[in-house]
């Protein structure tokens, strides 16, 4: 589902400059075949494809992100008040 509306945003932000697959694929350095599978919501672009897009486009890389789910960030215990002794003399 993220991947659809990502790739509907691309597909409007392109057919707004009247450009075609090929001339953003020429303008971001992003193949016209990655670009067309993104466009119908196949895959998830690489971070490098994210930002190219972005810059031809002139949008800004953050409002792509929010189309893909962002992982939760794992939540650890406090830790456990330690001792520490010093090593005995010898």
């Amino acid at each position: 589902m993220a991947s659809i509306r990502f790739g509907n945003e691309i597909r409007e932000l392109r057919r707004r400059r009247d450009w075609s697959q090929l001339e953003l694929a020429v303008r971001s350095g992003v193949g016209e075949r990655t670009i067309a599978r993104l466009e119908a919501g196949i895959g998830v672009p690489t971070l490098d494809n994210l930002l190219r897009l972005a810059a031809a486009l002139g949008a800004d890389p953050g409002e792509f992100v929010r189309y893909f789910p962002q992982p939760e960030l794992p939540v650890y215990a406090e830790a456990a008040e330690v001792e520490v002794v010093a090593d005995p003399e010898p």
